[in-house]
């Protein structure tokens, strides 16, 4: 019974996922999707989290398909093939919404965006899914959250300040030094 119940916590995840997606793409993408850059970005995240998490599961089923003592029984399974349909059907969304906010917003905006959330909800989809918190010490946990901040973190200073390049003073003839940062 405690199986079905974490991995109910996982379905229920992604099927609010799902929705969230739904609910962007039929309702608030058409209203204003071209106004704000959340709105496709959502979508690509919301997406792309499940599909990374669908190509998961698909390599596990197709490890077991090959792997020693193969199990021709994986892909008779209806999960193998909802596997099969969430990357066939995700990865083709996600790069039209992705192109859309492409076309009307900037690259440098999109991004970092993109990026953090994206992995932010892979990695709760993860913990839910395969339960990483059970096995984890209190201090590996905020090692983990402490790891996901820094990598914020350093993706918002490496785009806010890429236009900046570093300023250099001259020592004498033909001798510089670099000093700071514009």
């Amino acid at each position: 019974m405690s199986v079905l119940h974490l991995v109910s916590g996982f379905v229920a995840y992604c099927l609010i996922l799902i929705l969230i997606t739904l609910y962007l793409i039929i309702y608030l993408a058409p209203r204003r999707g071209s106004r704000d850059l959340l709105v496709y970005i959502t979508i690509c995240n919301t997406v792309g989290a499940l599909t990374v998490l669908c190509g998961k599961g698909l390599g596990i089923a197709i490890t077991d398909l090959f792997g020693d003592g193969p199990s021709p029984a994986a892909y008779l399974h209806p999960l193998f093939w909802v596997l099969i349909a969430g990357n066939a059907i995700g990865i083709p969304v996600q790069i039209v919404f992705l192109n859309k906010s492409l076309a009307l917003f900037n690259a440098s905006a999109i991004t970092p965006v993109k990026y953090v959330c994206t992995n932010l909800l892979l990695v709760i989809g993860s913990i839910l899914l395969f339960q990483e918190f059970a096995y984890m010490s209190v201090e590996n946990c905020i090692g983990l959250a402490c790891g996901f901040l820094t990598v914020v973190a350093g993706v918002i200073l490496l785009n806010n300040f890429k236009e900046q390049g570093p300023v250099y003073r001259k020592l004498g003839d033909d001798d510089y030094e670099m000093s700071s940062l514009r």
